[in-house]
């Protein structure tokens, strides 16, 4: 336990700590900070301030640390000031050379925080001390000490005739409920002044006050025009309510709060938090947004010009509504109510009334900006244009009733999803499609996660010898095994060579990107990047197949990766505007029930991103005696693809027959 009076004491010994722990000496009227260590002896200057008035106390402006002397040995010792609150107090003592136990006994009879002081007047003020012993945190009450403080002014001219020199008005002073202490009492020192007592946010838990004189504290003369806080380190933003100003009137952002008194007198909206320390700003907007937009006007002085353009970098960072001024630069004045004090009130009102028009201006743009980038009236020139470039056509896929089925063929900006189960010909499909599209002049770029390059070249070659002379095509295998040719005759060779020459006329548009386990999304997308930047030209996209992508978080389950993947494969379509076609396998269940939606594996987004869903099988799956291990062993197979989903048009069916050994759909 440790007594006001004490702790009073021992937070006027601030500097003499400061010199031990920071091991420097104080240079010009600065000092480093023991914490961050910011400051310079060489340009003398420095962030970190001393609170000398009230209970004492620092801030630092770099690091934004602050508090009191038990704060500051807290941070330089490593101890928790509430929890460790005697650990930090006996090294408090040790720092100062003290003994903590005589300096617990001995309150030097400083008892003037319990005394009743008197004005002339006769008026009493009770000093808000509410306990004489009291542990690390003291709740405060100040709402009777500021009712006898406005009550003490009324009977004290030349406090009142302070304020008024400062250009308040009776009606000012009243609203923000400004108040005389005759005796206010100065920690360090040990000294009684005149002060005037600034109430924060209706003053019930914080104030602050300004000696009306000029006064000594260790042969050192201290200006009237520092304030001196009673809760040095945790001073909250002043006039703090009009931040969220029904009217949403732009708030300006000021240092002091005589500042932010003289903008409200002059009847505009603004707040202060002392000095530039305006990370609280931040805190506060973070923990609530304000609607109004705000001007930030700091002092017009070597730290509040910068400071100023950081807080607006911040703001911006942070996409707060704001504008930042030098209100008083033309004034010739540092700030809002030094230039009220030189009688310039209605160039000051001329300034206010040009920086609300300034961000109300900004409110407008912001507002066209919005309508214009989120309108469909702002997006239907840019409609008209994509219609009018040709380049959205649908692409035929070269199965003349499938194109007829969907309207024409592939819609860009569509993600297609093509489920079946396995060995049925679904990657055959896709391939042939890819070849068609290719042949029409149009880029075709291939995932490919479960065959080969050369494997799927050669199904191509092996499809195309098979359009130009079934009786003696080849099959793939009859493609890429050397050992075959011994036995064909010249005109079997012929056609091969011929089917060659015929793929090569369109190769240069497929490209083919191997890949298992290895290949995902995010591979995708850069190799589309990369595609796009080095050609210039757009390609339909396949990925065979869904289940075969690397997963896009280690930590997903499989149905939040193949959620995840369709929903990147729809994005991928609509921001390139390209038709995207996804292969997908089926569950189990679907082998003997035929295609449908409840058959994709994992299925998650794919009913209700994709575009449109095709469901591959056999024409006759679904019949009760349907034997399917049989018709895969057939090479001419009649297979259904089902229209489960069309967003754009009707679902149902077309019907094609399979060439299972040429990889050939008809």
């Amino acid at each position: 336990m440790i007594s006001i009076e004490e702790k009073e004491r021992l937070n006027g010994c601030l500097e003499v700590l400061l010199e031990r722990v920071t091991r420097k000496a104080k240079y010009s009227r600065n000092w480093i900070c023991p914490i961050c260590s910011s400051g310079s002896k060489k340009n003398k200057t420095s962030a970190f301030e001393v609170y000398k008035g009230g209970k004492g106390g620092f801030f630092c402006h770099a690091c934004q640390q602050g508090g009191d002397i038990f704060t500051l040995v807290a941070e330089v010792e490593k101890l928790n000031s509430k929890t460790q609150f005697m650990e930090v107090l006996n090294r408090t003592y040790e720092l100062l050379g003290e003994q903590m136990q005589n300096s617990c006994s001995n309150t030097k009879n400083h008892n003037k925080s319990h005394t009743t002081v008197q004005n002339t007047a006769k008026c009493v003020i009770t000093l808000p001390v509410t306990k004489s012993e009291v542990s690390e945190e003291v709740v405060k009450d100040y709402t009777k000490y500021i009712n006898d403080c406005i009550t003490a002014l009324e009977n004290a001219p030349e406090a009142k005739n302070y304020l008024i020199s400062r250009g308040l008005t009776e009606d000012t002073i009243k609203q923000f409920r400004l108040g005389y202490d005759p005796k206010r009492f100065f920690c360090q020192g040990w000294q009684e002044r005149e002060a005037i007592i600034i109430p924060y946010n209706n003053g019930n838990s914080y104030y602050c006050f300004r000696a009306l004189k000029e006064f000594e504290v260790n042969g050192k003369v201290v200006k009237v025009e520092k304030p001196r806080t009673e809760e040095a380190g945790s001073e909250p933003i002043f006039n703090l309510e009009a931040l969220y100003n029904e009217e949403q009137a732009p708030v300006f952002i000021v240092e002091g709060y005589f500042d932010a008194i003289s903008i409200e007198q002059l009847g505009y909206r603004a707040v202060a938090f002392g000095g530039t320390g305006y990370r609280k700003l931040l805190h506060q907007l973070h923990e609530k947004p304000t609607k109004p937009a705000l001007i930030i006007a700091f002092d017009n002085d070597e730290r509040g010009i910068p400071d100023a353009a950081k807080l607006s970098e911040l703001m911006k960072e942070e996409n707060i509504l704001h504008i930042s001024k030098n209100l008083t630069e033309a004034l010739c004045c540092k700030d809002v109510n030094e230039a009220l004090v030189n009688g310039k009130e209605k160039e000051l009102m001329d300034v206010l009334a040009l920086a609300v028009d300034e961000v109300n201006k900004r409110i407008n743009e912001l507002k066209e900006e919005y309508y214009k980038k989120n309108s469909v009236a702002g997006h239907l020139q840019s409609f008209l244009n994509w219609i009018n470039d040709g380049k959205n056509k649908v692409i035929p896929t070269g199965f003349e009733n499938f194109d007829k089925a969907l309207y024409g063929g592939l819609m860009p900006m569509n993600l297609y999803m093509l489920g079946a189960i396995s060995s049925i010909g679904k990657t055959a499909f896709a391939m042939q499609l890819a070849d068609s599209v290719a042949k029409n002049g149009r880029h075709v770029l291939i995932f490919a996660l479960e065959m080969s390059r050369n494997s799927l070249i050669a199904r191509s070659i092996s499809r195309l010898t098979f359009m130009k002379h079934r009786c003696i095509a080849k099959t793939m295998r009859g493609i890429i095994d050397k050992s075959f040719y011994a036995g064909y005759s010249d005109h079997e060779k012929q056609v091969i060579h011929e089917s060659i020459e015929e793929y090569k006329k369109y190769a240069g548009n497929i490209f083919i990107n191997e890949g298992i386990g290895d290949l995902g999304i995010k591979k995708i997308i850069n190799t589309l990047n990369n595609h796009v930047n080095a050609v210039g030209t757009k390609p339909v996209l396949i990925v065979d197949y869904l289940q075969l992508l690397s997963p896009y978080n280690e930590r997903f389950t499989d149905k939040q990766n193949t959620d995840k993947a369709v929903l990147e494969l729809k994005r991928i379509s609509r921001d390139y505007d390209i038709p995207v076609l996804c292969i997908s396998s089926f569950n189990r269940s679907a082998y003997n029930d035929g295609a449908k939606m409840e058959g994709f594996k994992e299925s998650g987004n794919i009913e209700y991103t994709a575009d449109l869903v095709l469901g591959m099988q056999f024409l006759k799956q679904s019949d009760v005696n349907f034997d399917i291990d049989k018709a895969k062993e057939e090479t001419e197979r009649d297979i259904m693809i089902k229209i489960l989903k069309y967003r754009d048009g009707a679902c149902g069916s077309v019907k094609f027959k399979y060439y299972s050994k040429f990889n050939y759909f008809e």
